[in-house]
């Protein structure tokens, strides 16, 4: 088993060990964890073409209802008497994204607040935000081509969200494929999702006001 699999040295040695011992027929098998962006580098290594050929799950956002009841059982042991409101709104607001989830936890239970209350969130949501902005979606964004970090900002910036495609078509000047293939690699990187006929969204909280007020300034096209 490999957590945070990624092109190395050592894991194309580890492939090449892994087939022979695959082809000598002992029982032996492989998992591995990875950024989506990681895990496509390593499929497309020449060395590591089996890997082509094996299962990818892709996990789903965490669920609503599921992080609204952890919140509840967790909270309540910090505060007794939050409420329901707060609790629904804490689990708005880290909108599926697993580190969000965690991290809005923490900061919910580390708050100096006797009662976590609606003030509660307001008052360290600043915090939140930068926390996701300097450790998660800075390096997201600075790993994503020149291209995917256009589609992105342009996205962040159209006057309609979700955003269409046929709006992103004239913003960015392109054909419809071109604007398909970016789709396609961004919802692989698990940065964008369909949002009814013809429409995206970002997949994280707050990304969004992340590109509007840093992102843009940490692109690599001018």
């Amino acid at each position: 088993m490999i957590d945070e699999a990624q092109e190395v040295t050592g894991m194309v040695e580890l492939a090449s060990v892994y087939q022979v011992m695959i082809s000598e027929g002992l029982p032996i098998s492989i998992i591995m964890t990875g950024l989506p962006k990681n895990v496509q580098e390593l499929q497309n290594n020449h060395v590591l073409t089996f890997l082509l050929r094996s299962g990818r799950i892709s996990p789903s956002p965490l669920n609503y209802y599921d992080i609204r009841a952890q919140y509840q059982q967790a909270l309540k042991v910090r505060d007794p008497e939050i409420s329901p409101e707060v609790v629904r709104r804490a689990a708005l607001l880290s909108d599926g994204y697993a580190y969000a989830f965690q991290l809005l936890g923490y900061l919910l239970w580390e708050s100096p607040d006797k009662h976590i209350t609606m003030k509660t969130i307001d008052s360290i949501q600043p915090e939140y935000q930068a926390q996701l902005s300097r450790n998660a979606y800075s390096k997201m964004l600075e790993e994503l081509s020149i291209m995917d970090q256009q589609f992105v900002i342009t996205m962040a910036k159209a006057s309609e969200y979700p955003v269409s495609t046929s709006c992103l078509r004239t913003k960015l000047k392109k054909k419809p494929g071109y604007i398909g293939m970016y789709r396609r690699r961004l919802m692989d990187s698990q940065l964008i999702t369909p949002a009814g006929y013809g429409k995206l969204k970002f997949t994280l909280p707050l990304f969004k006001q992340f590109l509007l007020d840093d992102g843009q300034y940490l692109v690599n096209y001018s």
